[in-house]
């Protein structure tokens, strides 16, 4: 019976320590199961927040991203377009060339389940980032800088400008005073010339570019006005010069009408032609006594002939031309037709 009792005894304490056994078995795999879903939520988690943190990299490389794209193509395109002609500084151009073809970083995604590889890429992405926000503050200095000498440039040049059509539209002022058909002219050029006297120290181009306008707009109304008045006086010099043309005209017509005109000529004497004797062979003739002729029964006296018959007067000292007592130096027949 005691053998019985022991037996019992000892069996009752192998069934105890089965069940400490089993006991602690299942609390030994409770345990590592618990483990193992620790360590695997611990894992999710951490490649969450990698994937987390990656993802505001990426937000972040974006937008900087964005804005450097936005002004590259805007701005700055428009400045790196200029040359050293239109900036007067090479050095800045070639500044903002070197600053506008910087090679930009290639994109890094956030597409991989490896917490630790998430981590690399969100470094990565983070230096893209600020490689972005650094490169957009140089690209807008560099391109501030061409804008700044385009501008000085073109004040430079809009004033040149303004300087030199002040001289020209001062010189036409001065010229055409008393030379215009309108004064009022004149007077709106002086006005613009005080005006583009007070704006030649302004840096604004345009400013400086109307003023110049103004100038040649004032000036091509005097110079209208002047050659309207050098018209006028030209149509009246034209006139005077084809009046006195007339004039000379009529005069030298007048004067050969009365060079055509010749008066009746005086009746002129012509002298009898008498044939000149010829000589000729002297022939034999019979000498006969000359007769003595009577004497004339009239008066030999100078300037008369003797009788009332209408005798022929003849002047031996008028050389063949009588002489009579109404008429002397004229012509003369030979007759006496005053009945003496």
């Amino acid at each position: 019976m005691e053998e019985r009792m022991e037996t019992k005894g000892q069996g009752g304490k192998r069934r105890r320590v089965v069940v400490w056994v089993v006991v602690l078995v299942v609390a030994l795999i409770l345990a590592g199961v618990g483990v193992a879903w620790g360590v695997a939520a611990h894992r999710g988690s951490r490649l969450a927040e990698a994937r987390s943190a990656c993802a505001q990299a990426s937000d972040t490389l974006r937008v900087a991203r964005n804005q450097y794209d936005m002004y590259h193509a805007d701005e700055a395109k428009t400045a790196a377009a200029l040359t050293g002609k239109d900036t007067g500084d090479e050095k800045v151009v070639k500044t903002l060339a070197a600053e506008y073809d910087a090679q930009v970083p290639e994109l890094v995604a956030c597409n991989t389940k490896d917490a630790a590889e998430l981590d690399r890429r969100t470094e990565v992405i983070r230096r893209d980032a600020d490689w972005y926000g650094t490169h957009l503050t140089a690209l807008k200095a560099a391109t501030g800088k061409v804008n700044d000498a385009t501008h000085a440039k073109q004040v430079k040049d809009a004033k040149g400008a303004l300087d030199k059509k002040l001289s020209a539209a001062r010189k036409l002022l001065k010229d055409s005073d008393g030379r215009v058909a309108d004064t009022k002219t004149r007077d709106a050029l002086s006005k613009a010339i005080d005006a583009a006297d007070k704006a030649r120290d302004s840096k604004d181009v345009k400013a400086l570019k109307d003023r110049a306008a103004a100038l040649s707009k004032a000036m091509d109304a005097v110079n209208s006005s002047v050659k309207k008045k050098a018209d006028a006086d030209r149509k009246v010099a034209e006139a005077e010069q084809a009046r006195r043309e007339q004039e000379a005209s009529a005069a030298e017509q007048a004067q050969q009408q009365a060079q055509q005109y010749t008066a009746p000529a005086a009746p002129q004497y012509t002298a009898p032609q008498t044939a000149t004797p010829q000589p000729s062979a002297p022939q034999p003739q019979a000498t006969t006594p000359s007769t003595p002729s009577a004497p004339s029964s009239g008066s030999t006296s100078s300037g008369s002939s003797g009788g009332g018959d209408g005798g022929v007067y003849f002047n031996p000292n008028s050389g063949g031309q009588g002489c009579g007592p109404d008429f002397c130096g004229g012509t003369y027949d030979g007759i006496n037709h005053n009945g003496f």
